[in-house]
């Protein structure tokens, strides 16, 4: 009865968050809920504390001097079209430093900052990468 009681009152609380969710953002991908981005993450924390270690005790290092180079520069070519994206659809062409409301229209530059906010969002898992 107490665990149901309190699944009960968890999927009122999860309902209640997920109401106020972006409606723009529907089907994209890390997007639909919390569950997705806390697996990510919790694989990630379990791979490199735990299996990781495991994996590579008795083996040499990889070699990935030419593959961290090609993702280094990759990385700061994503971050430098994300800033320039930053800077077209909001920071340089309306929005200011301080804090602004968020434009929920679908008008081309409140969808382009909201491409680039997801962008951004990503590329931290992409970063996960390098460990």
């Amino acid at each position: 009865m107490a665990f149901s009681n309190l699944t009960s009152k968890a999927v009122l609380l999860y309902d209640e968050w997920i109401k106020d969710a972006d409606p723009r953002l529907e089907g994209w991908p890390l997007m639909s809920s919390p569950f997705p981005t806390t697996f990510i993450i919790g694989t990630y924390i379990y791979f490199v504390t735990s299996l990781g270690p495991k994996l590579m005790e008795n083996k040499k290092p990889f070699e990935l001097r030419q593959i961290m180079a090609f993702y280094n520069f990759s990385v700061v070519a994503l971050s430098l079209y994300m800033t320039y994206e930053f800077l077209m659809s909001g920071w340089a062409t309306g929005y200011s430093f301080r804090c602004d409301l968020v434009d929920y229209s679908r008008s081309p530059t409140a969808l382009r900052m909201v491409r680039t906010c997801w962008l951004y969002y990503f590329s931290k898992f992409i970063e996960l990468l390098d460990t």
